[in-house]
């Protein structure tokens, strides 16, 4: 244990002379002295009491340190300074994404036939009801035909019961024939109206696969991923194509749990793709799941961007910087000017119960003195920092020299 105190005290002597200035080498050099003069004492006295040797040690600091800064109090430290200004700060929170159309539907045949003819092609632009391809339909036409034939045989022979349930209804009234001939033909009438009524819905059937050959855009949009070719068969469980409205996109990004207090619909976002470098694209939060993913432990969240230009293309690999918060008026400050204290804070006797509190100071300058303020940070983004508190607005901040400087120094503002 004593050859470790013993190693500490000679590493500070050390560092002492070594990198002190010029200016200092003699303050930082007696009290290198001091601890080696300490170290030997505690060697010649065999003392068991290590504590006291390193209390020792951080009184020769301290009086060291406090020499110091009087010292510099008497000087005077050549610094930079800027005025407080207002200005606009936002704070914000990046994720990658993907960019999607807003709308794409795939287009997908209902007849398992072959594919006649496509009358369009990847990149057209199409409107909604515009024919996009013909499926084969010579055995459609032929079922139409047959459907036309099976509901005007249905309906000439409902025709005929009719008359003939009409003479027996008549005959019945006038009690020329027993009640069950008069049920017997009801009920052959009810059966032939039930029959055209069967033969009419098949006809409509034959008549929507017909028409549903031909294959219409269900929306404008542009046309993609073509699969197929004239002459291909077509299968009802794969696209032959996909319509994608593409004026306006959206950004499908997963937060992580920690921001999804921070997000909340309508919130703006800054889309960046690698296509445009130098370009911003703008959009809102549109969606927000309501549910996290259990295997990412993250949330998804869509954002809507206006792409009248095209240029955002579905599948582009983006950057998403989702503004949280903003501020247009208020102090701010380059965060380089303001120095960060961390203080522990002990709630209480239990060495656990403790509180990391950071405390945020500038050093303004009056009169050719520094004067240190303690200043409340609002806002805080990549490079500034809002001050809520502590600084009347008029004050000049130091940008330089910053290290030289302590509470009361004497400074001499230079550009």
């Amino acid at each position: 244990m004593k050859k470790v105190i013993i190693i500490i005290g000679i590493i500070l002597a050390v560092v002492f002379i070594s990198c002190s200035k010029n200016d200092e080498q003699a303050d930082y050099a007696s009290s290198a002295n001091n601890i080696v003069e300490l170290t030997n004492n505690f060697l010649k006295n065999n003392s068991e009491n290590p504590k006291k040797y390193l209390s020792g040690v951080k009184e020769i600091l301290d009086k060291s340190a406090s020499a110091n800064k009087k010292k510099k109090k008497t000087d005077i430290v050549p610094v930079s300074v800027t005025p407080i200004v207002k200005g606009s700060i936002e704070e914000s929170i990046s994720y990658f994404g993907n960019v999607e159309a807003k709308y794409s539907i795939p287009i997908y045949p209902k007849t398992p036939e072959r594919v006649e003819k496509f009358f369009v092609d990847d990149g057209d632009y199409v409107k909604k009801g515009q024919k996009l391809i013909q499926i084969n339909n010579d055995q459609l036409k032929y079922s139409v035909n047959q459907a036309k034939a099976g509901f005007k045989s249905a309906k000439s022979q409902y025709k005929n019961t009719l008359q003939e349930y009409r003479r027996t209804k008549t005959l019945f009234e006038e009690n020329a024939i027993s009640k069950s001939q008069y049920d017997q033909i009801k009920t052959q009438k009810e059966m032939g109206a039930n029959s055209v009524n069967q033969a009419e819905a098949a006809l409509n059937t034959a008549n929507k696969m017909l028409n549903d050959a031909l294959v219409t855009a269900p929306i404008s949009g542009y046309v993609s991923n073509r699969n197929f070719d004239d002459g291909d068969m077509a299968s009802p469980q794969q696209p032959l194509l996909r319509i994608s409205q593409m004026d306006m996109v959206k950004v499908i990004t997963e937060i992580s749990e920690r921001d999804i207090l921070k997000v909340k619909i309508g919130m703006k976002a800054r889309i960046k793709v690698n296509a445009f470098q130098n370009e911003v694209f703008y959009g809102k939060i549109n969606r927000i799941s309501p549910v996290i993913d259990l295997k990412t432990r993250t949330v998804k969240v869509i954002i809507v961007v206006n792409n009248s230009d095209l240029k955002l293309k579905p599948g582009m690999f983006s950057k998403v910087n989702i503004i949280t918060n903003s501020e247009d008026n208020g102090f701010v400050l380059n965060k380089n000017y303001i120095l960060e204290k961390t203080e522990t804070v002990m709630n209480s006797d239990d060495l656990r119960d403790k509180t990391i509190e950071k405390r945020y100071f500038v050093f303004t300058v009056k009169d050719d003195i520094a004067i240190r303020k303690e200043v409340t940070i609002g806002l805080k983004s990549k490079y500034k920092y809002e001050i809520v508190s502590g600084l009347e607005g008029n004050e000049l901040i130091i940008t330089k020299g910053l290290s030289n400087v302590v509470d009361s120094s004497l400074v001499k503002v230079v550009k």
